[in-house]
């Protein structure tokens, strides 16, 4: 038997909308569509996914995300690791010379 997800209240709808309003990522507006939609009809995920087009997985994924941190949970981490891959070019050169005397 499916069950409706239940949705932490973080924000209002109204203030959910304010908040799509001002989003930029279209990928971010998405996921809190999801959450507007489930606050509104207390749907399961599979109605949820239907309107939406993410997997039911998915919005019982992000449901869970908002209900932890609210509409920050849903942002996506930005990965750790070098900013840059890539040698300048004087270290590039000392490069060079090291294994140049190796």
């Amino acid at each position: 038997m499916a069950h409706s997800l239940r949705v932490v209240a973080h924000l209002s709808l109204k203030e959910l909308d304010a908040y799509i309003k001002q989003c930029k990522s279209a990928l971010e507006i998405r996921r809190l569509l999801v959450i507007g939609y489930a606050q509104a009809n207390a749907s399961t995920s599979l109605a949820i996914s239907c309107h939406t087009g993410f997997s039911a997985g998915r919005v019982r994924n992000l449901i869970h995300l908002y209900n932890k941190a609210g509409p920050p949970g849903l942002l996506d981490k930005k990965r750790k690791g070098s900013s840059s891959s890539h040698l300048s070019f004087e270290e590039e050169k000392k490069f060079i010379s090291i294994r140049a005397k190796q």
